[in-house]
């Protein structure tokens, strides 16, 4: 079976067939499937061009491409530029139209071209943590109290609540020193700017945080200032700690 060219797909739908041809060209579309589907495809990518030739809003004004041109010695205004445009675009519709015009492939491959993927979102760098300087464990009686010597220029607390039976304190940067006995730890912070982890016992019955002379923390049994979160340790800032309290 010989199935319908490019040529004679677009005077058929232009209807620029004589009488005795057409009548042919349709018997053979309406029983042959895959002409009816390049007929079918043809008539969308027309439908598609003359579209795009309807958004503009306002019909163009008859401009010869004459007054298009322009000297090249001087710059075109705005206006003819637009009036270029228009004329482009209206002479590409029309060259759509011709039969074996490349401006039909053209269309059907900006059609198909898949949309452009866009880049992955740039996560910032992270900021590498300090090393563990030094530490220590000891096992919290009844009540216990944990001393900071002095508030530091920079550096927090960070308080995590655990199952275990001990205390457990961490120095992220170097200058502390630690002197601990039955119901205190005294850290010596007078040289450090770095961070601190402490993880508490919830089975402790009383711990207490000092910076200084200020309380920052207190745990008495299931009462606990400031509460902490669910998740994620609470950060407790080691610096502006001024004043007292009880």
């Amino acid at each position: 079976m010989i199935h319908l060219d490019d040529e004679q797909v677009q005077r058929l739908i232009h209807d620029e067939v004589a009488p005795t041809a057409k009548a042919s060209l349709e018997t053979h579309v309406e029983a042959c499937r895959q002409c009816q589907d390049l007929v079918g495809q043809a008539r969308a990518e027309e439908e598609q061009v003359f579209g795009l030739l309807a958004r503009v809003d306002h019909l163009p004004p008859v401009v010869g491409v004459s007054a298009v041109m322009r000297p090249a010695s001087s710059s075109p205004s705005p206006l003819r530029w637009a009036a270029a445009g228009l004329l482009a675009v209206g002479l590409a519709g029309a060259a759509y139209a011709i039969p074996g015009s490349p401006v039909r492939d053209w269309v059907r491959a900006l059609v198909a071209r898949p949309a452009p993927t866009p880049p992955p979102p740039t996560e910032p760098p992270a900021v590498p943590e300090a090393p563990i300087a030094g530490g220590i464990v000891v096992a919290p009686g009844l009540s216990f109290q944990v001393h900071f010597l002095a508030v530091q220029s920079t550096g927090e607390i960070r308080l995590t609540m655990t199952e275990g039976a001990d205390l457990i304190v961490e120095a992220r940067g170097a200058g502390a020193s630690f002197t601990s006995n039955a119901d205190q730890l005294v850290i010596d912070n007078r040289s450090s700017a770095g961070d601190f982890e402490i993880a508490i016992p919830k089975a402790a019955p009383r711990i207490e945080i000092r910076v200084g002379s200020r309380r920052v923390f207190l745990k008495d049994h299931s009462v606990i200032v400031p509460a902490l979160p669910d998740s994620g340790p609470s950060r407790i800032a080691l610096a502006q700690l001024g004043g007292t309290s009880p």
